[in-house]
């Protein structure tokens, strides 16, 4: 009886740690960042760099707030921010208070913002707007930004296979990216967007990013356009052509990283409807074309007597979007906390 019961025992500890193996392994694999950094140095007025300083910054839309301090060279750095607008407030003993408003924190981007204290009092406060363009001398890699304002207000056409909006096609505004974009026959496959090369590289050869997760298919390589998300879930994306940090890899021409939009202390959404149809349509230059060969001669019958029609083209896609802080009366208020976002 004693050996059973000890066999049982030991039975229920191999099923707890399979069950234990289990969820370890079910945990999700880390993906590369899809954050930005801040970094800079903090000095007086001299260049003197001042060390110890309490560095806070603040985004804009959602009023996360996270500190450091500067190190004994003076230096500062968050490396992993949500993309968004930031407010830079720093503080040290003896120096007035030095605020710098409107840093934009971009995609896999480490952005460099310099802070300079002047002498006097802690009470007192200087306030910079810092909205400028910034140089990225912080890491080697060369690429460029497509911003929300660049999505929404860009015309963007149809392409790929289902003639969808591909967001993709905004890379071809970026340097070192070539291709025909969007709405372009190549052999069979139609929608010219597969079709674009980054850095030199091969068709299909960029490795493509979405939140930080690879969106390879095994059966197309660097595709987005047809598993991308609605145009306005998209916050923007990098396009990395040279020189990647050593968190990418598998790329044989760039990488694309694409950031999906999440709530803020404000209710944002969007309704859209992409309306065809034949009635708003010119007739095509080859229906005309083959109306005039075969009336030729004969004008005078119905078939070339009757109005024009174009071809049948009819298309009605709609959906939209929302996001905000999280709001149930008298129960909970998310402001500041929790976020939300949904598209469809």
């Amino acid at each position: 009886m004693t050996q059973l019961k000890s066999i049982v025992q030991i039975r229920y500890v191999a099923a707890f740690c399979a069950i234990i193996a289990a969820m370890l392994l079910a945990l999700p694999a880390l993906g590369q960042s899809v954050r930005g950094s801040l970094a800079g140095v903090v000095s007086d007025t001299s260049g003197a760099l001042i060390p110890g300083a309490k560095v806070v910054a603040t985004n804009d839309a959602t009023g996360l707030s996270v500190s450091t301090v500067s190190t004994s060279a003076g230096e500062y750095r968050f490396p992993e921010l949500p993309i968004g607008v930031y407010s830079l407030t720093v503080t040290s003993p003896g120096f007035s208070s030095g605020v710098y408003t409107g840093i934009t924190v971009t995609v896999n981007s480490v952005i460099a913002r310099n802070v300079q204290l002047n002498p006097g009092a802690v009470s007192q406060s200087v306030t910079v707007s810092a909205s400028g363009l910034a140089l990225q001398t912080e890491s080697s890699d060369v690429g460029g930004t497509v911003t929300t304002r660049d999505i929404i207000q860009l015309p963007l056409g149809l392409g790929g296979m289902d003639q969808l909006r591909a967001p993709e096609a905004f890379a071809t505004l970026l340097p070192g990216v070539t291709g025909p974009g969007t709405g372009t026959t190549q052999g069979s496959n139609g929608g010219g967007i597969y079709y674009m090369k980054i850095g030199g590289g091969q068709d299909l050869s960029a490795e493509i990013l979405l939140d930080g997760i690879s969106m390879d298919r095994g059966n197309m390589g660097g595709t987005f356009d047809e598993t991308a998300p609605s145009v306005e879930a998209l916050q923007e994306f990098k396009i990395t052509t040279s020189l990647p940090e050593a968190q990418f890899g598998r790329t044989g021409g760039g990488i694309e990283s694409f950031s999906t939009k999440s709530g803020t202390n404000t209710f944002h959404g969007t309704v859209f409807d992409i309306f065809q149809n034949e009635a708003l349509n010119a007739n095509t230059w080859f229906n005309n074309g083959q109306r005039a060969v075969n009336c030729a001669g004969t004008k005078n019958t119905p078939a070339c007597t009757a109005p024009y029609r174009t071809p049948s083209d009819k298309q009605n896609d709609f959906g939209g979007s929302i996001g905000g802080f999280v709001l149930l009366p008298h129960i909970y208020n998310g402001r500041n906390k929790t976020f939300f976002f949904a598209s469809w």
